[in-house]
């Protein structure tokens, strides 16, 4: 039986003890064995990896999931603007959407295996803790194996009687390592975060402390501290003491958290053609005097400049400003759109809630004098929620409340409008998504005959193929029923007015084909709205845009 010397036996060993640890290597499993062989012990060897940046997924997908059937922005892609009669359509009346990359894992382990560990993964420990406690050099050395190999069970079992150990063989910076690992098995995320920061700033050397720290800040986006404990990290005294794996990982998370949080920029430039700009019908009747469809042709064009400026507990806050205008042949046409935004966000380990208020002003060609002049100015908020149910599942919600206030001449749009949609995503593998959604909106305006309520559904599939195209295609069905009656004079029926609109969308583009590095997408739009008063509303509209628009 080994004696103990008069000087403390941890302390000689505690310094390549803790080298080990914190860099997280294997005990020489030979000499542990003849270790516990001479002191009749059990040995765990390890079962799994080292963390590393394995598992880290193809964000390519991820960036644009909200793009396609976004409940916010523009909807359909492109909207009409005020062909429609001054409607909901206007150009940029909702919020962009989020373009932040959103990491499946962002662990350098899978987090599943930090919660399942050893504990599950073999029989119960046959320490015999009565005999480790008369060895304190023998419980010391068995503690720290299970630490090194992440063996929970055996952990779970010895740190009860770990204060009974004398003074000289109590180490704090197992201690907290240890109840870490505890916590994460349990699932405590909350407990394993609050030791592995105090173990981190009671001993700011310790490698492997920081990079699992950095990864369960990460996991609960609390990603103002993960990014000072990722620099942390970049410094030599670290970087140089992890594998390959760990420095590829720690710098993707960094370079993810700078795009995140960096003051975004968006361009875009699309022409338009469009063959009925003023959604006029074909359907004749007598008592009614109406012009002809007319085609158009223009340009739009966007600005949008965002900044996420973090806080703690995964809040930051969002500001954004967005400028968007329609510039066609006939300038009668024409609009531009003002918007400001600013709000909260808090992320989550699953997705994102975000509260974003916000003020805007549409201007549109004034008939008399032929030029832009205001004609609404809103004011109003958006709810949105964004939800990863798992990797192949996720739901948008969104709502958004607004208050509309319009140029004398347009008075009866004058009031409030509420939007509500809700869309299911599937990922189905790299290369297709799904998307399936709902949504209502109901309008309380000045008017009555201007008021209404709609339901909508759409479905949308995005499809990359391995030649590099990609085609996202999508369909959409409306009801809307408005709320006043028009004059007998055009409603000889006297009967509500209501609509009901099928629209039909696909877009075409190749990764390979790209124009001042921007690549341009082809988009055709085709929608046919049926009213119970065909003369003045049912009519169809068949578009062409070829989109070109860059994100810095």
């Amino acid at each position: 039986m080994t004696c103990l010397s008069k000087t403390n036996p941890a302390l000689k060993v505690k310094h390549r003890l803790l080298k080990q640890l914190l860099l997280l290597l294997c005990v020489d499993t030979l000499t542990a064995q003849a270790y516990a062989h001479s002191h009749h012990m059990p040995i765990h060897t390890p079962t799994h990896e080292l963390p590393s940046a394995d598992g880290l997924s193809d964000e390519s997908l991820g960036k644009d999931l909200d793009s396609l059937d976004s409940p916010d922005g523009l909807g359909d892609g492109l909207g009409d603007g005020l062909g429609d009669g001054l409607g909901d359509g206007f150009i940029s009346d909702g919020l962009k959407s989020d373009k932040s990359p959103l990491p499946i894992n962002t662990l350098p382990i899978n987090a599943l295996t930090v919660n399942q560990s050893n504990e599950n993964q073999s029989a119960p420990p046959t320490v015999d803790v009565n005999f480790l406690l008369a060895q304190p050099e023998a419980f010391y050395h068995v503690f720290h194996q299970a630490i090194v190999q992440d063996d929970v069970a055996t952990l779970r079992l010895l740190l009860p009687f770990y204060d009974r150990l004398p003074d000289d063989y109590q180490d704090d910076v197992l201690l907290l390592f240890a109840q870490s690992k505890l916590a994460l098995s349990d699932g405590n995320t909350k407990l394993a975060l609050n030791l592995l920061t105090d173990l981190s700033n009671k001993e700011p050397t310790l490698t492997a402390v920081k990079l699992q720290l950095a990864s369960l800040l990460l996991t609960k986006k609390h990603d103002k501290h993960a990014q000072m404990v990722l620099d942390e990290l970049k410094d030599d005294a670290h970087f140089l003491k992890l594998s390959k794996k760990e420095q590829r990982w720690v710098l993707s998370q960094s370079r993810h958290l700078h795009k995140k949080y960096k003051m975004g920029l968006d361009l875009g430039i699309n022409y338009l053609h469009l063959d009925n700009i003023n959604a006029a019908s074909t359907i004749t009747q007598p008592n009614i005097k109406k012009d002809a469809p007319k085609p158009a042709h223009g340009l739009a064009l966007s600005l949008g400049v965002n900044k996420y400026t973090p806080l703690s507990h995964g809040i930051s806050i969002y500001t954004a400003l967005d400028v968007d205008g329609k510039f066609y042949d006939d300038k009668s046409h024409n609009e531009l759109a003002v918007f400001a935004h600013a709000g909260l966000r808090k992320d989550h380990q699953k997705g994102y809630v975000d509260v974003v208020p916000f003020v805007g002003r549409i201007f549109a060609t004034n008939q008399q004098h032929g030029r832009l002049s205001p004609r609404k100015d809103s004011q109003g908020v958006a709810f949105g929620s964004h939800h990863r149910i798992n990797d192949k599942w996720q739901n948008a919600f969104f709502v958004r409340m607004e208050k509309g206030n319009y140029a004398e001449r347009y008075q009866g749009y004058d009031g409030k409008r509420y939007h509500v949609n809700d869309t299911i995503l599937l990922q189905d593998g790299p290369n297709r998504r799904y998307s399936l959604g709902v949504g209502y909106q109901l309008s309380h305006l000045q008017d009555a005959t201007k008021s209404s309520h709609a339901t909508k559904i759409h479905f949308g599939v995005l499809q990359r193929l391995p030649n590099g195209l990609t085609v996202q295609g999508r369909v959409s069905a409306e009801r809307e029923r408005y709320h006043g009656k028009l004059l007998r004079l055009v409603n000889p029926n006297d009967v509500y007015r209501t609509d009901k609109t099928l629209t039909l969308q696909t877009s075409i583009w190749h990764k390979d084909i790209r124009w001042l590095g921007l690549t341009p997408k082809l988009t055709y739009r085709y929608s046919k709205n049926n009213s119970n008063l065909p003369a003045l509303y049912s009519h169809n509209k068949q578009n062409f845009y070829l989109e070109l628009g860059r994100s810095f």
